[in-house]
């Protein structure tokens, strides 16, 4: 994929605030007579006049940066909208409204005391659409405002092209919901030399279109040591929209593979089908079945794992499995997908079986290979 300018990124600049300088003039006089000291004989001093400090002004936040940023030109029509303040504001609002005037409501969301606030719009954008977004804080004493327009990117597409095509998905600039520390954690995460996970397209019926995803050794060969994931019958029936849902799906990250279960992706290709944009990746992580992430945070213990990702705004939560309190809901936004020229995937059911693999314990090719 030619990325372009692509919009789901954080643009960072400042809206200073100037207050106007005032001057204070003193007139001074001059008398021939001293001065008395103390209240004249007939003044009551009984009652002494007491001077109330004025309430400081409170300090509205900053912006730090907007998604998208202003004067974006390639928005997809499905994204959301975020600002990012210099600290968190509970009362963030959003004002969206096209060319013509025509405003356009949208639910906020806010994690925990996380300085950034979301909002997606009630319904789709317009394609190919100019918007003027508006966003008020500190109880409306503070705004700022960011113009867009939205791509093309929605228009059906002929699906017989999809077969045969090898996609590489784009997660280290995805967008991970749970605040600025553990976006910034996954994606150092998934930011590695290679590509982070494969697909490819097979089928070519409308209603047959199958998906295999695969982790890469570099940029031009699949990972054979690794199990692949299958997702059959990929739901394209609002084309060029995609969904589809798998047991399992394992991702690339520095220390060998990230586990989803119950893992779902979803998309949308542009105009040629050499491309997707607005993807989301969905599934259930388990701190305790995950070898590479316990490599990465440093330890074995699964309650010493979710206090770390508590710490960066990731609460546990009870596994659909046996409901102990070790796993969460890993979800990344705006996951993009290019088209690159990539050999067939071979179909894996074993890790480490393939017979190139250095610990493969397969007597056959046959054994490490899907039926």
């Amino acid at each position: 994929m030619v990325k372009g300018t692509h919009t789901g990124r954080e643009g960072h600049f400042m809206t200073p605030r100037h207050a106007p300088l005032c001057c204070l003039f003193l007139s001074l006089s001059c008398s021939s007579e001293e001065p008395s000291v103390g209240p004249p004989p007939s003044a009551d001093t009984s009652a002494v006049a007491e001077t109330t400090p004025d309430t400081p002004t409170p300090t509205c936040p900053t912006v730090e940066g907007t998604t998208p940023w202003d004067r974006a030109i390639d928005v997809y029509y499905l994204d959301v909208i975020k600002i990012r303040l210099s600290t968190p504001d509970e009362n963030v609002q959003l004002s969206l409204k096209n060319l013509d005037g025509t405003a356009t409501s949208s639910t906020r969301a806010q994690i925990d005391d996380s300085a950034t606030t979301t909002f997606t719009p009630s319904e789709p954008l317009e394609r190919g659409e100019g918007y003027t977004a508006t966003f008020t804080w500190c109880d409306g004493a503070a705004d700022h405002r960011i113009k867009f327009t939205t791509n093309p990117f929605g228009d059906p597409i002929d699906l017989s092209a999809l077969p045969g095509q090898v996609f590489r998905l784009d997660m280290d600039r995805a967008s991970y919901p749970g605040g600025l520390s553990f976006e910034l954690f996954m994606a150092s995460t998934f930011k590695t030399a290679t590509p982070e996970l494969l697909f490819e397209l097979s089928g070519g019926e409308d209603s047959s279109i199958d998906l295999l995803g695969a982790l890469p050794i570099n940029e031009w060969s699949q990972d054979t040591c690794w199990t692949t994931s299958a997702i059959e019958d990929l739901d394209l029936s609002e084309n060029p929209i995609f969904t589809g849902q798998t047991g399992a799906l394992s991702l690339r990250v520095p220390e060998g593979a990230f586990k989803l279960g119950s893992a779902r992706i979803s998309g949308v290709f542009g105009p040629d089908a050499t491309e997707f944009r607005g993807g989301t990746l969905s599934g259930e992580w388990d701190a305790r079945n995950d070898a590479s992430m316990r490599t990465i945070l440093g330890t074995d213990d699964p309650d010493e794992i979710c206090r770390v990702l508590l710490s960066l705004n990731v609460r546990c939560g009870l596994c659909k499995s046996d409901e102990s309190p070790y796993c969460i809901n890993f979800l990344a936004h705006e996951v993009d997908g290019e088209l690159i020229d990539l050999d067939a995937l071979t179909c894996i059911a074993e890790d480490s079986c393939y017979p190139t693999c250095e610990t493969s314990t397969c007597e056959t090719v046959q054994d490490g290979i899907c039926e």
